[in-house]
């Protein structure tokens, strides 16, 4: 439970590696998703909105860029072992989330939403690598507090 006596969590490096991981979060899905994936999202232009209303609402994904990197540090640091490697912690956990994030994400969603069979694919191998990558930074840059 947060907040409990047992709280391992240091607030001030909590909020700094959640926004760290945030400014990453979005600077991969930059890369990943304008470079990478340019093509299959051309191919399929007609499932997004167009690109002035996303640009109107984009402060709308910023703020989900930082509730993301906070919520995914704090989780990280409610099972964070200081017995375990902090890298392969982090890899492992990144994994984990990608998979229950982008995997059963993606499964409950397919049914309802007319993507291509390309797009969820590659949505699923680059969610689960990115989750990997930000798993091993924010299992990097935790530190929990001591005593």
């Amino acid at each position: 439970m947060l907040g409990g006596n047992d709280c391992k969590c240091d607030v001030k490096n909590w909020l700094i590696t959640g926004l760290i991981v945030a400014v990453l979060a979005l600077g991969l899905d930059m890369f990943f998703h304008h470079y990478c994936m340019m093509k299959v999202y051309e191919a399929n232009m007609s499932l997004f909105r167009p690109m002035e209303q996303m640009m109107q609402l984009r402060w709308y994904g910023y703020a989900g860029y930082v509730a993301f990197g906070l919520l995914f540090t704090c989780i990280y640091s409610k099972g964070y072992d200081a017995t375990k490697g902090k890298a392969g912690q982090g890899i492992r956990y990144g994994i984990l989330m990608g998979l229950f994030y982008w995997g059963a994400g993606l499964l409950i969603a397919v049914p309802v939403m007319p993507w291509s069979k390309q797009l969820v694919i590659d949505w699923f191998a680059i969610g689960v690598a990115e989750f990997a990558i930000l798993g091993f930074i924010v299992g990097m840059l935790y530190k929990p507090k001591m005593g």
